[in-house]
């Protein structure tokens, strides 16, 4: 099966790049320009890391990524927005090493209220996107620039937004079950820092196509909160296999490990069951300036 995937394999440019020897006084004028790769530790040009993840990564396919020590599920007691006690359970994804699913991690009142915020922040307005498909989609917090390999902060002056108040409920709940043991968010020492938002209309034939979130720029753990409608995602591995994974409206997904660094994912128009869908993703960026 033909793999929808922009990322490239450069094998052999790569290999020839990782052989190349550099004096000291290059390597001081390149340190920028390297890094470390998130899986081997290896140091690998910034601008390559997602063709080194791609091709010439060995322990892509060892056992960093493998999560069979972990429990199936996991239960966390945490703190309600009006101070009552929320049960929870994480629960792993059999199929997908890395792959967390957390149901009804909101109530229904609290999407009614957060949908509704999305929907009436006027300061950041909904846009038309047509990046990994085509939907509406703001965005807030560290700003990434694909081309120059390279993060900053937001610029008010530029129209660019902080992560607004109105996500901090769902932020410190992410918090409370990384201080109650969440393994994937424990081992990434998980802050977030970046977010988007994404609303997908049926009828207007929106979809998520095939990609990886950059696996470097994005960082190592993907948050997505899933509003709205149930959908399924489709995860594509490096080998051909397909893996459908039902996302409940309210539920959460963590993706960390090999369900991030090995496949692609995405959301056919079909596989939305309403009309509408949104979405919000939460990052910890991983690159600095």
């Amino acid at each position: 099966m033909k793999r929808k995937c922009t990322q490239i394999t450069l094998n052999k440019f790569i290999g020839r790049v990782q052989r190349v020897k550099i004096t000291e006084n290059q390597q001081s004028s390149l340190k920028s320009e390297f890094v470390e790769c998130p899986i081997c530790s290896k140091h690998v040009l910034l601008k390559l890391i997602n063709f080194h993840l791609d091709s010439s990564c060995d322990a892509v396919e060892s056992a960093i990524l493998n999560d069979s020590s972990d429990s199936s599920s996991t239960t966390f007691s945490i703190l309600n927005t009006n101070s009552s006690i929320l049960t929870i359970e994480l629960q792993k994804f059999s199929n997908i090493p890395g792959l967390y699913i957390i149901r009804n991690f909101i109530s229904i009142e609290e999407e009614e209220k957060l949908v509704k915020y999305l929907d009436e922040d006027n300061c950041n307005n909904w846009k038309l996107s047509y990046v990994n498909g085509c939907s509406f989609t703001k965005k807030w917090g560290i700003i990434t620039d694909y081309t120059l390999r390279s993060t900053r902060p937001h610029d008010v002056s530029k129209n660019e937004f902080p992560l607004p108040s109105y996500l901090e409920f769902i932020i410190d709940r992410i918090y409370q079950i990384k201080r109650m043991g969440c393994r994937p968010l424990i081992e990434n020492d998980f802050k977030i820092n970046e977010g988007n938002a994404m609303s997908y209309f049926k009828s207007k034939g929106h979809v998520l196509t095939a990609h990886y979130d950059d696996r470097y720029l994005s960082g190592p753990v993907l948050i997505n909160l899933s509003l709205v409608s149930d959908a399924v995602m489709t995860y594509s591995g490096k080998k051909g296999d397909e893996v459908r994974v039902p996302i409940p409206r309210r539920c959460v997904q963590i993706v960390a490990r090999e369900a991030r660094f090995n496949y692609t994912h995405e959301i056919k128009t079909e596989d939305i069951s309403q009309e509408r869908r949104v979405s919000v993703v939460l990052r910890q960026v991983g690159a600095k300036n």
